[in-house]
Formats: structure tokens, C-alpha cells, sequence
């Protein structure tokens, strides 16, 4: 049974997700400014009109205006327009969040509320549940936020949660915490022999896969064997390290077009237990898979980092 540990009695908020086999399969740790926007509405202004890319900017109140595709408006926006918008995509260096004003019904700003405006609050735990709680067991160390839990909880049925200090946990926060920032390494070794190597670039991750030395002479069946290890492991890894966007997976070179597709496949069945909706397309003759991942707040590299002293002048 998976399990989420909730470190809430002191903050910074922590949350990590154990899976069947006792692995940590994701981890969170939330503050300020680095929690995710995805569903948050907001109302906005637009403050410019781009016929040439079919969009409206729209400030919301963060650092960059918000991209607003027409085709995700009910009717063409008017530069100067409060419009109420969801967030569909975090944003990403150089850019601000993607949005959409197709919103269902029941929707609205409070009477005379001027733009920009967030109309939700600020619930990390919560929203993280609901996107990870399919048939899992909750442990939260704080009664409150437990017994706020239990509420969705028996709305949803979708899972259970229980109030456990951490002094009966499985395992202990640090430790946890050891393990996710040992996660942010480049290198992951593998239990064949060979390895991957995470390298983020501005645009994208390059994944790359590697047999190791002592397979160079394996030949396809070895490599085939790797590859598909590799596969299994790549998913996981995704959702620990919080990759989003665009991704390339570099496998070993095979020959065999079956074996191409084979290891395909297992990569896109791995991500299909994935919290995020991924997209995995096929092998090319010089082993590359593009795939993606939709972003959902930052990689673990930076939820790691320590936040910045904004106290200082």
C-alpha cells in the first residue's frame, strides 16, 4: 500500500509518497511562492491583445502577465477586460503562466472586487492529496490538518488518513529528507550496471542512458535489457525530481525496430500511474523518445533550495 507521510506540525510543510516497495516516489516541501498554481483562479485584466498568436496577456498579480489562448475564451477578449482565468500551466523561466477563462458555472469575484485578484486560497496539502490520494494511507503528524484531511477524505473515498506522530513513523522525516536531495544528483545507477544521466537544459531534460563498461560487449539483448530497466526507472524518477516539459531519453542504439517499440511501450505504461498527464511518442532509429510531463509547481532541485532572506536590504 502507498503511503503519504505529512510533516505539518512544524513548517516548512513536508510531504512524501512511499511506495508498494518502500520508495520514495515523490517528495514536497512547500514555501511560499514555490507552490504550484495549476486550477488557482484569479481575476484579471487583460492587458494586451496578440491577434498574431491568437492570445490576450493578463495580469494577475505576479511578476509576468498570464498567456490566454482565444480558443480557451468563451468570447474574444477586449484589452482593458476584468475576466475571470484558471491556471492551466506553471509558469517557466521566461515565461508566465498559461491560463484559460473557460470555467465552469458558479464561478464569480465578490461584489466590487478589482483585478488582480486571487479568488483561492492557498491550500498546498489539500490539493496535493487530491492529486496523489488514489487508494492510499495518509499519516499526518499534526491532528488539525489531519482531521481537515478526513473531510475530503469521506467526500471522495479515494483515500484513508490517520493521525500518527512522526516518533511512529515507518521511517523518519530526515531521512526522507536525506534521500530526496541524495534524488537531485545527475547520475542514477542502475541495477544492471549501466546508469542515467539527468542533464535540465533551458528548454528541456536530456535524459541519457548508459550500458556501463562492463556490458559494452553485451550486444542487443543486453542493451535491450537495460534499456528497459532504464524505462521503468525514468518514470519513476520523473515524478520524484518534478520534471515537467518537454523531455528526450537518449536509449542505447538497438537495431531491432521490435525492440525499439518495445521499450517504447514499457516507458509509456510506466508513466501511466503518473499524478501528471504525460505524453510519450515513439523511438527513433538513433534511440531519442521525446516525452512530456506537465509541470505542477518547482522540480525538487528547487524546493530543496533554501528560500531566499528577503530581510536584507
Amino acid at each position: 500500500m502507498r503511503r503519504l507521510l505529512v510533516a505539518a506540525e512544524r513548517p516548512p510543510l513536508r510531504a512524501a509518497l512511499i511506495d508498494e516497495d518502500g520508495r520514495l516516489e515523490g517528495f514536497w516541501k512547500f514555501a511560499a511562492g514555490r507552490d504550484s498554481l495549476i486550477g488557482d483562479r484569479f481575476l484579471g485584466r487583460v492587458r494586451a491583445v496578440d491577434r498574431a498568436v491568437d492570445a490576450a496577456y493578463v495580469d494577475i498579480g505576479l511578476e509576468r502577465p498570464g498567456f490566454l489562448p482565444f480558443d480557451r475564451c468563451p468570447r474574444p477578449p477586449v484589452e482593458g477586460q476584468a475576466i475571470l482565468v484558471a491556471v492551466t500551466r506553471d509558469p517557466v523561466p521566461g515565461k508566465g503562466v498559461r491560463l484559460t477563462a473557460r470555467l465552469e458555472e458558479g464561478v464569480a469575484a465578490p461584489a466590487g472586487a478589482r483585478p488582480p485578484l486571487r479568488l483561492t486560497g492557498d491550500r498546498p496539502l489539500p490539493r496535493l492529496v487530491n492529486k496523489v490520494g488514489h487508494d492510499i494511507d495518509v499519516l499526518v503528524d499534526a491532528r488539525r490538518p489531519a482531521e481537515e484531511l478526513n473531510i475530503l477524505a469521506s467526500a471522495s473515498g479515494a483515500f484513508r488518513v490517520q493521525h500518527m506522530p512522526q516518533r511512529d513513523w515507518p521511517t523518519s522525516m530526515a531521512e526522507i529528507e536525506a534521500e530526496a536531495t541524495a534524488a537531485t544528483e545527475a547520475r542514477v545507477e542502475l541495477s544492471s550496471g549501466g546508469w542515467l544521466l539527468f542533464e535540465p537544459c533551458w528548454a528541456l531534460t536530456v535524459v541519457d542512458v548508459n550500458s556501463g563498461a562492463t556490458q559494452a560487449a553485451g550486444g542487443e539483448r543486453t542493451w535491450l535489457r537495460t534499456n528497459l530497466e532504464a524505462a521503468e526507472e525514468i518514470a519513476r524518477q520523473l515524478r520524484l525530481r518534478n520534471i515537467g516539459g518537454i523531455v528526450v531519453v537518449d536509449f542505447i542504439d538497438m537495431k531491432s525496430p521490435e525492440n525499439r517499440r518495445e521499450v517504447a511501450d514499457t516507458l509509456r505504461v510506466a508513466v501511466k500511474n503518473d499524478w501528471e498527464p504525460c505524453w510519450v511518442g515513439t523511438m527513433s532509429r538513433l534511440g531519442l523518445v521525446e516525452m512530456s510531463r506537465r509541470r505542477s509547481g518547482p522540480p525538487l532541485s528547487e524546493m530543496l533550495k533554501p528560500p531566499k532572506d528577503t530581510t536584507r536590504t
